[in-house]
């Protein structure tokens, strides 16, 4: 029986690609550079290598925050300081927590019967930030943030803390995310039951294999 959900949150429960365009825009327009598709896409493929690198254990969070918009910026031939850009981009994107679809009323009506933890990879004051100032915030048990672990999922040991946390069995624990290589690879490294949330309805061609595939929230009353 299912008593702790333990939810990942950007893509998840909030709309990060609409939060990462909106926030990569606010960037632009500061450094008085003309956004466009093409160059938001050369932005997007730089941050997705990075991060994949994070999950591999190649590189460190601090790597992938201080050299995302430094690459970015040199591949365009500007002269415009990372670290900074990257900043900036945090001080927009914590003002960007808009949920998917079904996310409040899934939240609300879990929160009744099960506890609710939220697992991310990414900067604590960002995350917290855009958690505290949704609507599902009043449902949220425990946030566990990378940043503040010091170990990011899929690492084994970021959900040995999560559990050591919440004192629960883990026959008892669902992850659900919508990253194969990060929360279910997690939720799988630990032994816990994982919820893949298909919303974009790809074919899974990764080898692994969650115990519960879903393409909208409200599927998981049915699981849980």
């Amino acid at each position: 029986m299912i008593k702790h959900i333990l939810f990942d949150l950007d893509n998840t429960l909030m709309d990060f690609n609409k939060a990462e365009y909106n926030a990569f825009q606010e960037v632009m327009m500061h450094y008085g550079v003309d956004f466009t598709e093409p160059l938001f896409h050369q932005y997007e493929v730089i941050n997705a290598r990075l991060w994949k690198e994070l999950e591999q254990g190649l590189v460190t969070m601090d790597y992938v925050q201080n050299k995302r918009f430094a690459i970015f910026f040199e591949q365009l031939d500007l002269v415009i300081e990372g670290e900074q850009a990257n900043k900036y981009y945090h001080k927009m994107l914590q003002n960007q927590y808009e949920l998917v679809s079904n996310a409040e009323e899934v939240c609300g009506i879990l929160a009744k019967q099960h506890q609710i933890s939220i697992v991310t990879n990414g900067v604590y004051n960002t995350q917290i930030n855009r958690i505290h100032n949704s609507a599902i915030d009043k449902f949220i048990t425990n946030i566990f943030i990378s940043e503040s672990i010091g170990y990011e999922k899929p690492d084994v040991r970021f959900f040995e803390y999560v559990l050591e946390k919440i004192q629960c069995n883990k026959n008892d624990v669902l992850v659900v995310g919508d990253s194969l290589s990060s929360d279910i690879q997690g939720g799988i490294n630990v032994g816990i039951q994982t919820c893949w949330y298909n919303f974009k309805k790809i074919e899974n061609k990764s080898g692994i294999i969650p115990d519960y595939v879903i393409s909208d929230l409200i599927e998981l009353y049915k699981i849980v």
